[in-house]
């Protein structure tokens, strides 16, 4: 048992600006219960055990983190889906992480983030909060609120597969312009609803699926209401509509 106040170093590639806890070393196991990291974004609170035997280990977090300093920790497929944000503002994060030392298919991790002024695929929005977890390649957000000026998105479930690089949405709700989660999507989704404008953000309920790299492969389902609506000749003070994109084909 013991203690140790330290100044710069690194854990595996992620650095730190200083570092102190207490530790204790039994049954082949190593504990820090208050483990206080400084980083250029803040302090934060960590707690970590690691088994020498096994290589497993936990951590549990509370603080302010940038996310992109923990990128040597992930895999190279990993890092791309982190590399489609930006934080201009450090989020609030709790939560824990396991997984085992040189396996990185057993990491696993869930918590609860804040974040404010971040950037999705060049896309900004204001606020997000959210409960996300990933386990076996897989992000899975729940509770999810997404704030873009006066519009906002509530997502009660949400799934991307990382193997398969597909999202899947269900029961989302949103009053949002759809080119702001068109964009966000990619290149495509937002050249094919370029056409059909709405003056006035609609609402949206949406379920479905598409391969992110891939979104000419689409099953996806909206619920829309809203206007005025504008498309090609046809001006309308206001639409309700069901509208599947299903492959290459949009049916209304």
């Amino acid at each position: 048992t013991g203690h140790f106040n330290s100044g710069p170093g690194a854990y595996r590639g992620v650095a730190v600006s200083a570092a102190a806890s207490d530790f204790t070393f039994t049954n082949l196991t190593w504990s820090l219960g208050d483990l206080v990291v400084t980083r250029p974004e803040g302090s934060s609170t960590l707690q970590y055990r690691i088994n020498e035997a096994t290589h497993d280990f936990h951590w549990t977090v509370d603080g302010h983190f940038n996310p992109k300093a923990f990128a040597p920790l992930l895999t190279q497929q990993e890092r791309r889906g982190l590399d489609l944000f930006q934080f201009s503002v450090p989020p609030s994060v709790q939560g824990e992480v396991w997984g085992r030392l040189h396996q990185p298919g057993r990491l696993g991790f869930r918590a609860h983030l804040a974040a404010t002024n971040l950037v999705f695929r060049h896309e900004r929005f204001d606020h997000l909060d959210a409960n996300i977890r990933y386990t076996n390649r897989c992000f899975t957000l729940t509770q999810t609120h997404i704030q873009h000026g006066t519009q906002h998105v509530f997502l009660p479930g949400a799934r991307f597969d990382l193997d398969r690089e597909r999202l899947s949405l269900t029961n989302a709700f949103a009053v949002a312009n759809p080119m702001v989660v068109a964009r966000a999507i990619g290149p495509k989704p937002a050249h094919s609803l370029a056409p059909y404008q709405f003056a006035n953000p609609p609402t949206a309920h949406v379920n479905g699926s598409l391969r992110v790299h891939a979104p000419e492969q689409p099953d996806l389902r909206f619920d829309l209401a809203g206007g005025p609506f504008h498309y090609w000749r046809f001006n309308l003070p206001r639409v309700s509509a069901t509208v599947r994109w299903l492959g290459r084909w949009v049916i209304i």
